[in-house]
């Protein structure tokens, strides 16, 4: 459990991960469907630049959306 859902820094609780994993997971929700799931690690493995692209179609895309 992270620290800002009540976890601690205890040996109990705490896992080993990559780098990269772990500030992937940062504060990370994930939702529950496991395709959206897929899609987030497809992202994740992106170049920078590609990332950037989707994130800037998403903003576009539900910017005012309410969603």
């Amino acid at each position: 459990m992270t620290e800002n859902e009540g976890g601690t820094n205890e040996d109990s609780n705490l896992r080993v991960v990559c780098s990269a994993c772990n500030r992937g997971r940062s504060n990370l929700f994930i939702p529950p469907h496991k395709q959206t799931i897929n899609v987030m690690k497809v992202v994740r493995v992106q170049p920078r630049d590609v990332q950037l692209e989707i994130l800037a179609f998403l903003k576009r895309k539900f910017e005012g959306s309410g969603a």
